[in-house]
C-alpha cells in the first residue's frame, strides 16, 4: 500500500551526503514530484477528512472506522498498529525531502556549489529549495504536535523537536525566503518537472506566498487562535498580504493515472473517498446544501440507522446549482449498520468522475487524470475575502470577492449575493471552502473545523509524532484523542453543533454513604433511552433513595430511567441494623461479571442482577454455581435472591473443548457450518442440550433422558456464531463454536 516500497513501519534514517552538481540539480528538478508524492500518499490526510465529518466512511481502510467512533476514542500511536503508517507515511516523505533539500542549500550557501554553467541556475534551484523546505514544514506543522525545525544539513535525529507552531512558523520564513529569491528572476521550470506546468519564477513567488497564507489560516488549533492568530508572530494582515500577492493560476499539475497504472503525478486520497463503494459525503456537508436534511444520520438509541425519517429518501433539494452537477444521490448505502448509522449518507461526491456521472467539466481527478487540483485561485480568493474581514474591517472588499459573478459560488453554484455583513460573509466563505473546495488540498476541511472548534468532542487536534519515530528517538510513546481527554490544546472539546445527534449521552454518578454502584461512580457515555442503574450497599448499608438531576427522586436497588440528555444521578446510603448476609462473586477463566468480583450485603429475599460476559472468542460461558460447584443457573445474566445466609457464587467460563476429548466413547457433533440441523452422536448420557450466542445469552434449551443422539433445528436463528453444550451425567460438559448458515 505504500507506494514507494517502503515496508510498513519503516523508519528513514535522514541522514546527509556530500553533494555534486549533477546531485543537485537532480534533486531540484525532482523536489515538485517528491513533494507531491509525499502528500497525496496513502497518509493521514484520508483519515482527517472522515474526523472532520467532511466525508463519511465505516471501512477499516485507512484508520476510518477508528477514527469515527461517536464517542470518538484515542488515535492508536502504536508502532504495531495496523494503520500506523498514515502518518508515517506523511513524517517519512516530508522529513526525507527536507533533508535531500538542506543538502542542497547547504552545499550552495555554505560551500559555493555552483548550479550550471556560471552558476546560471543559482536562483532557480535556491528559491525551489527554500520553497519546497517551506512547504514541507507547513504540512507538517498542520499534521503534527510537534516536530523538527531542521534548516541545515545535520542529522536530524539529534535535533529537538519543537512545537508545531514554530515548524509553520519556519515554513512561513523559509517561503518568504523563496518569494524574495525568486523576485525579478526570469527562471522557469518546465513540463518535465511539473506535469503541464510552468512553473517561473513569478508563478513560483506567487505559489509560496499562496502556501505561506494557507499555512497562517489553517494553523490554528482553536477558535480562539484563529481569531487573531496569536499563536504565530503573524497575523491576519500578514495573510491578506500573502494572499493578495497569491497565484492566479491554479497550482494543479495533470495527473497521469495511478501508480498501479505507471503514473507519477497521482491523487490516492480522491481516488477513495469518492469512489463508490468506498467514501461518501458527511451529511454536515449535506446539511449546507439542504437544511432540511439532518447534520447527522439519524440513529436509533444503540447507534442503528433509521431509515425512515429521512424525506424522500434522503433526496435532497438545493437552491446551489452544484447540488446536481458535483454530487450523485444513491438510494442505497453501502456501509455495516452495526459500524454506526451515523456513517450513512445518500450522497457521494461525483464532481471529478471519469467517465463523468454528474458533470462534464473534464476534470477527472479522481482516476488521477487532468488537473490534480491541490491549491485553487478561488481557496487563495477565499482567504484574501477572509482576512479583509479580520484584520481590515473590509467588508466591501470581502463582498466583492464572494459575489464577484465569475467566482464559482456565482458561475456555478448560481446563488443570490451575500449580504455586506461579517458574519454572512464568513459564513459563505466557510461554505464555499466546504462545497467547492472539497478533495482540493491537504488538510483543507480537517483545518476549517479545528480553527472553529467544530471538531467532535474527542477529535485529535493534530497528530502526535509518529509511534516508530519516537521508538526509533528512544523517546516515550503519546497519544491525543478520546471523548473524556478533551482539553482543548490537543484534543478538542468542541463539536456542539453534532452533540443533539449522539445516539448517548453524559450521563455523572455520584455517590453519598458507604456503596457502590454499576456503571460506577463517576461520568459515564450511556446509550439513550432507558438505562439500568444498580447499586451495592456496603455493609451495614442500604439503598435510601436515587435523586436525578437534584429533584426526582425513586426507591429500589435498580434504577430504570429514560435518558436523553446530560444527567446527574446520585445514590444515597444510610445505616442500617436489619440483618444481611454476604454474597461473594468471583469468576474462573477468562471473562467479565457484573457487578465485580467483590463482597455484597443483602438481606433474606432481597435480589441482585448478575450478568457475566466474555470478549475472548477462545473463552465461553458455562454457568453460575456456588464455590461446592452445585449449579445456580446457566444463563449468563440472571436474577439472584439471597436467602438467609452468605453464599460464595463463581461464574465458570471455560476454553473450547475438542470432540471427543476425556470421553471413553467417542462422539460426534456435525455438520458444521450448519444450514438447517446439527446431529449429535453417540453422546452417552446426554442430560442437556444448550445452544449460545456470542453475548452468552442462551437461545435454546432442551432436556434429554440419558440418550446418545440428538438432532437440534437450526433454520430458525439468525446465520452467525453459536455455542453448543451438551450436558451428560455426573455434570460432564461438552463446549463447541458452531457457525450457522442458510446459504
Amino acid at each position: 500500500r505504500n507506494v514507494e516500497g517502503e515496508a510498513l513501519g519503516d523508519v528513514k534514517s535522514f541522514t546527509t551526503t556530500a553533494m555534486t552538481q549533477e546531485q543537485a540539480m537532480d534533486i531540484a528538478s525532482t523536489s515538485f514530484l517528491a513533494y507531491w508524492q509525499a502528500l497525496k500518499n496513502y497518509n493521514a490526510g484520508m483519515t482527517a477528512g472522515v474526523m472532520a465529518n467532511h466525508t463519511t466512511a465505516s471501512w477499516s481502510n485507512y484508520a476510518w472506522l477508528d477514527s469515527s467512533h461517536e464517542p470518538r476514542t484515542p488515535w492508536d500511536n502504536s508502532p504495531d498498529y495496523h494503520e500506523a503508517w498514515m502518518t508515517l507515511n506523511v513524517w517519512n516523505g516530508l522529513y526525507g525531502l527536507v533533508q535531500e533539500v538542506n543538502d542542497v542549500i547547504y552545499a550552495i550557501e555554505e560551500q559555493g556549489l555552483e548550479m550550471g554553467s556560471g552558476d546560471e541556475h543559482h536562483t532557480k534551484v535556491l528559491a525551489t529549495m527554500y520553497f519546497i523546505r517551506g512547504v514541507s514544514h507547513g504540512q507538517l506543522g498542520l499534521t503534527f504536535d510537534q516536530g523538527w525545525v531542521n534548516q541545515d544539513n545535520g542529522d536530524l535525529s539529534t535535533y529537538p523537536l519543537s512545537p508545531w507552531s514554530d515548524v509553520i512558523e519556519a515554513a512561513v520564513g523559509d517561503l518568504e525566503q523563496s518569494i524574495s529569491i525568486a523576485d525579478g528572476d526570469e527562471f522557469a521550470w518546465d513540463n518535465d518537472e511539473v506535469s503541464g506546468m510552468v512553473i517561473d519564477a513569478d508563478y513560483l513567488g506567487r505559489l509560496s506566498a499562496s502556501y505561506a497564507a494557507r499555512f497562517l489560516v489553517l494553523g490554528s488549533r482553536t477558535s480562539e487562535q484563529n481569531e487573531d492568530l496569536s499563536w504565530t508572530s503573524c497575523d491576519w494582515s500578514d495573510v491578506l498580504a500573502f494572499a493578495g500577492n497569491g497565484i492566479t493560476e491554479d497550482f494543479a499539475p495533470v495527473g497521469d493515472g495511478g501508480p498501479w497504472q505507471g503514473g507519477t503525478w497521482w491523487d490516492l486520497h480522491i481516488k477513495y473517498l469518492r469512489n463508490p463503494g468506498w467514501g461518501r459525503v458527511d451529511m454536515r456537508v449535506m446539511h449546507l446544501l439542504d437544511p432540511s436534511q439532518p447534520l447527522r444520520f439519524p440513529t436509533d438509541n444503540q447507534g442503528m440507522p433509521v431509515l425512515d425519517e429521512l424525506p424522500e429518501n434522503g433526496m435532497a433539494y438545493s437552491e446551489d446549482a452544484r447540488l446536481l452537477t458535483d454530487f450523485e444521490y444513491l438510494p442505497t448505502h453501502n456501509f455495516t449498520p452495526d459500524l454506526g448509522g451515523w456513517h450513512f449518507s445518500h450522497y457521494r461526491h461525483s464532481r471529478y468522475d471519469y467517465p463523468e456521472t454528474t458533470n462534464s467539466e473534464g476534470y477527472h481527478m479522481g482516476e488521477s487524470l487532468g488537473p490534480l487540483r491541490e491549491l485553487r485561485v478561488y481557496e487563495n480568493e477565499l482567504m484574501l475575502a477572509e482576512a479583509m474581514i479580520r484584520s481590515a474591517n473590509d467588508v466591501a472588499g470581502a463582498a466583492a470577492i464572494v459575489n464577484d459573478a465569475e467566482n464559482p459560488r456565482k458561475d456555478r453554484g448560481e446563488l443570490e449575493d451575500v449580504a455586506e455583513e461579517a458574519e454572512a460573509l464568513l459564513d459563505a466563505i466557510f461554505y464555499e471552502r466546504d462545497i467547492e473546495l472539497i478533495h482540493n488540498g491537504y488538510l483543507l476541511s480537517y483545518g476549517d473545523m479545528r480553527r472553529r472548534d467544530m471538531l467532535q468532542q474527542g477529535t485529535p487536534l493534530h497528530f502526535p509524532v509518529p509511534g516508530a519515530i519516537l521508538e526509533w528517538l528512544d523517546e516515550e510513546n503519546y497519544t491525543f484523542g478520546g471523548y473524556f481527554n478533551a482539553d482543548g490544546v490537543n484534543t478538542s472539546d468542541g463539536g456542539d453543533w453534532i452533540k443533539p445527534w449522539y445516539h448517548f449521552a453524559e450521563v455523572e454518578i455520584e455517590i453519598d454513604g458507604n456503596g457502590s454502584t454499576s456503571p460506577s461512580e463517576g461520568v459515564h457515555l450511556l446509550n439513550k433511552g432507558y438505562n439500568e442503574i444498580f447499586a451495592y450497599p456496603g455493609q451495614g448499608w442500604v439503598l435510601d433513595k436515587w435523586v436525578v438531576d437534584q429533584s426526582d427522586e425513586y426507591e429500589g436497588s435498580v434504577l430504570n430511567i429514560d435518558i436523553q440528555s446530560e444527567s446527574l444521578i446520585q445514590a444515597f446510603f444510610v445505616e442500617t441494623q436489619d440483618p444481611q448476609y454476604e454474597l461473594t462473586l468471583s469468576l474462573q477463566g477468562e471473562g467479565n461479571i457484573v457487578p465485580q468480583s467483590g463482597s455484597y450485603y443483602l438481606m433474606e429475599g432481597e435480589s441482585i442482577s448478575l450478568e457475566a460476559t466474555t470478549d475472548d472468542p477462545d473463552w465461553f460461558f458455562v454457568n453460575w454455581a456456588t464455590d461446592e460447584g452445585v449449579e445456580v443457573s446457566d444463563e449468563a445474566a440472571f436474577s439472584y435472591t439471597m436467602p438467609g445466609n452468605d453464599v460464595s457464587l463463581v461464574a465458570h467460563f471455560e476454553t473450547e473443548v475438542t470432540s471427543g476429548d476425556g470421553w471413553d466413547n467417542p462422539f460426534s457433533v456435525y455438520p458444521n457450518p450448519a444450514s438447517t440441523r446439527v446431529f449429535v452422536r453417540n453422546y452417552e448420557g446426554l442430560q442437556k442440550v444448550a445452544l449460545f450466542d456470542v453475548t452468552g445469552q442462551k437461545v435454546y434449551g432442551a432436556l434429554v433422558s440419558n440418550q446418545q443422539d440428538y438432532t437440534l433445528e437450526v433454520t430458525d436463528f439468525t446465520p452467525g456464531v453459536y455455542l453448543l453444550r451438551l450436558t451428560g451425567t455426573e455434570g460432564r460438559q461438552h463446549v463447541q463454536r458452531i457457525i450457522i448458515s442458510h446459504r
